[in-house]
């Protein structure tokens, strides 16, 4: 198991994706392991709601970077919406297992939706 927030080798962990990231130049793996952290956290007896609140806003902040990323550069990723899309289901299932933290990841719900399927609420 990954080290989650809170836990004594997670700057361990972001150090480790930031360099991945930079040497790559995606954030990709990022976005994934925030995907499963909140995952993660979600499923615990006992959630911690502002480590779970954190890694949404990471995982937000992340995907809004990488499709950033693709529209200045002009590329299509649909490996990046393909992930986004298997996210975007275990984020929906989440929520019907944890009614209680629903509203917790809806933030992260929102991000891994599909660019031409957001509107204007």
């Amino acid at each position: 198991m990954a080290a989650l927030p809170g836990e004594i080798l997670y700057p361990v962990k972001l150090l480790s994706e930031e360099i991945i990231q930079k040497t790559s130049g995606s954030n990709q793996v990022i976005i994934d392991h925030r995907a499963s952290e909140i995952i993660e956290l979600s499923e615990k007896q006992k959630i911690d709601d502002q480590n779970l609140e954190e890694v949404v806003t990471e995982y937000r902040a992340n995907v809004e970077q990488a499709r950033q990323n693709l529209k200045v550069t002009g590329k299509s990723n649909e490996d990046l919406q393909n992930n986004l899309d298997e996210h975007h289901s275990e984020f929906e299932r989440i929520g019907r297992d944890h009614p209680e933290i629903e509203d917790k990841i809806k933030e992260a719900r929102d991000a891994s939706d599909r660019e031409d399927d957001e509107t204007d609420d």
